[in-house]
């Protein structure tokens, strides 16, 4: 079993989950992290008016989505296994390099085996196979459950309340590229 960290989910300070990981600013249990200064305040006050906290966005803190690297035991064709691509930070949730990919090594793509790259199989690279049960006890402002953001995934955050957030409680706003910007609010 592992992690996808929502993709595009970002802290009022534009911080990435690779940057709560990478910096310690965060625990797998879901508190403050080594890396994180007391100074700042809870690190709970980091999440975007109505948006998403790191605790349950990154996989690093706690959060993130239950997902399956697949297909199973893949590795690149230089023989980085998933894990390793995360720990390394080789790669980020929205399937592009992270920053430890230096740019001269090409692409994610030019590591594939059989045409299946990191950003295909490794859940924390934004592939893999992530399982999503929508809420069927919340719903939005104006009454909408997920049934409607399945017809409507453009609306996306639009009407979230305390709550109810589209992007943690509907399938179809966490896969939805046409959402907004998830991690925030409309």
């Amino acid at each position: 079993e592992g992690c996808m960290p929502l993709p595009y989910w970002k802290d009022k300070d534009d911080l990435q989950c690779f940057h709560y990981k990478m910096s310690d600013l965060c625990a797998p249990d879901g508190s403050q992290g080594p890396g994180w200064d007391s100074a700042w305040g809870p690190i709970e006050g980091q999440a975007v008016k109505g948006g998403l906290t790191a605790m349950e966005a990154c996989c690093a803190c706690g959060g993130g989505l239950g997902c399956t690297d697949s297909p199973p035991g893949w590795r690149s064709s230089n023989g980085i296994a998933c894990a390793d691509w995360y720990r390394l930070n080789l790669c980020v949730a929205e399937g592009v390099p992270g920053p430890s990919f230096n740019a001269d090594w090409g692409t994610l793509e030019d590591y594939a085996v059989n045409g299946i790259s990191a950003a295909d199989a490794c859940c924390a690279c934004g592939g893999g196979d992530f399982e999503c049960q929508d809420s069927t006890t919340t719903a939005d402002s104006g009454g909408d459950t997920c049934a409607y953001y399945d017809l409507h995934p453009e609306h996306c955050g639009c009407c979230d309340t305390a709550t109810f957030l589209a992007q943690r409680d509907c399938c179809s706003c966490r896969s939805s590229s046409d959402s907004h910007d998830p991690g925030t609010s409309a």
